[in-house]
């Protein structure tokens, strides 16, 4: 085996955050976010830029963080994710080619 397929790459960013899915939520420092290149995970499930409709900005009463609009059919259709660290999460988002936006423009699609 060559060197190219034992390498493992290395994440942009693994973070714990406080992860929201639909009503259900779980506090820092119970999730976990996994930012590569063109794609991330939060708790195991995958996201990448082809079922990742929008990241965007959530301004809750104490607390910001970034709602997943997506179309992964294997979890919940609403995730928001909360970090202790939003800007370094969302600088990590952006350099693994995610643009993070203050309001989505479009009807939401999550099929």
């Amino acid at each position: 085996m060559s060197d190219a397929m034992t390498e493992i790459e290395e994440p942009l960013l693994t973070q714990r955050i406080g992860v929201r899915y639909g009503a259900s939520y779980m506090s820092w420092p119970m999730g976990r976010i996994d930012v590569h290149l063109g794609r991330f995970t939060v708790n195991g499930a995958r996201f990448t830029r082809e079922n990742v409709v929008a990241l965007v900005r959530h301004h809750g009463f104490l607390s910001r963080g970034i709602r997943i609009v997506h179309r992964n059919p294997n979890t919940s259709p609403k995730i928001c994710i909360f970090s202790l660290n939003p800007n370094r999460l969302e600088t990590a988002l952006r350099g693994a080619g995610f643009d993070v936006v203050e309001t989505l423009a479009e009807p939401e699609t999550t099929t």
